[in-house]
């Protein structure tokens, strides 16, 4: 950490939950609460709700998210250059205005959703004459199936690009918001649903290592997950978390 920033400017908070359970609207009552510089990177939470530009244009012609005058606010959309948007924000911020900016991530598994969309709608690679004498002499084809390769190959890429944000939201010199999804999954045959869940609980698990606090919302309710009061239980009841 940068020595001249003090330990309660540097601070990384997780909001999750279920789908629809009030996550977004907390965390933007939660990011006034703790800066007056509030920097929001959205994007939907589902691919076919437009792309992120959209929504931060609709943001815009809303009224003041949340806050009032007291609370400056910026949006930029989450789309493929999140990381490197947020190692310029980390780069540009004034160090001691540290503590009165906050940034909020809208969210993580949004992010990734909308990857796994990019990338899945890739072109796969043609097959031989078989599949060419298949699909008619006019041209039309249906798409390829994807290969086991192409499967690798894309999801060793997006690991890449989750790592990189992750650890971009890990060594941010500053306050943090993240909300991000429980994953969650049934009886999925699709393998890249199963990517997607084991992605996104990979990423969720390595926040939530080094977070200062995490709320979990369940219907609209927010229960403080981890904080200062969290004991491992124990006869003594020390501190589950070092230096809380």
């Amino acid at each position: 950490m940068d020595e001249s920033l003090g330990e309660e400017a540097v601070m990384l908070w997780i909001v999750t939950g279920g789908i629809g359970c009030g996550k977004s609207a907390f965390a933007m009552r939660f990011a006034v609460a703790h800066g007056r510089e509030a920097i929001r990177l959205v994007c939907p939470s589902w691919p076919s709700d437009g792309e992120p530009g959209e929504l931060l244009k609709a943001l815009e012609k809303s009224a003041q998210p949340c806050g009032g005058d007291d609370v400056a606010w910026t949006s930029f959309p989450a789309d493929r250059s999140l990381a490197d948007r947020l190692n310029r924000i980390n780069l540009q911020t004034n160090p001691f205005r540290a503590n009165l900016k906050v940034v909020l991530l809208d969210s993580l598994s949004g992010w990734l959703r909308r990857e796994v969309a990019d990338v899945r709608s890739e072109e796969s690679e043609p097959g031989g004459a078989a599949e060419r004498e298949k699909n008619g002499a006019d041209g039309r084809r249906d798409k390829p199936e994807e290969s086991a390769r192409e499967f690798r190959e894309r999801t060793e890429r997006l690991e890449a690009s989750l790592d990189r944000l992750v650890r971009g939201l890990l060594d941010f010199q500053g306050r943090r918001v993240v909300v991000t999804e429980q994953a969650s999954a049934g009886l999925a045959a699709d393998p890249w649903e199963r990517w997607f869940v084991r992605a996104l609980a990979e990423a969720n698990r390595r926040l939530a290592d080094r977070c200062d606090g995490m709320h979990l919302l369940v219907s609209g309710m927010a229960l403080d997950w981890k904080g200062l009061r969290t004991k491992r239980g124990n006869a003594d009841h020390e501190n589950i978390y070092p230096k809380r």
